[in-house]
């Protein structure tokens, strides 16, 4: 086995409280594997997945975050309340 293949083992126990509901435990333990990533892990691994295809997508992952950051960096910056007023003000001569 490769040294970079992390194995996580998950151990996830929701006993249903006194009174509760089985859709309600159901919605608990969707909750807990969801918070610790256990669905998109096993979906992610649903299927074979070439080291080609991995680069390519984090490949273009990364262009797209350079260009949002990029948009981000050359937006005006926000108005303000006072902006605002000035603007108003404006308006009413």
């Amino acid at each position: 086995m490769r040294e970079d293949t992390e194995i996580r083992k998950c151990n996830i126990r929701v006993t249903p409280k006194r009174g509760e509901k089985l859709s309600e435990t159901l919605r608990r333990f969707r909750k807990i594997t969801e918070k610790e990533g256990i669905i998109k892990e096993i979906k992610k691994h649903a299927y074979y997945e070439k080291p080609s295809d991995v680069r390519r997508r984090a490949r273009v992952r990364a262009i797209r975050k350079a260009k949002a950051e990029e948009l981000l960096r050359n937006s005006p910056p926000p108005k303000t309340d006072k902006d605002k007023d000035k603007e108003t003000m404006r308006d009413r001569r």
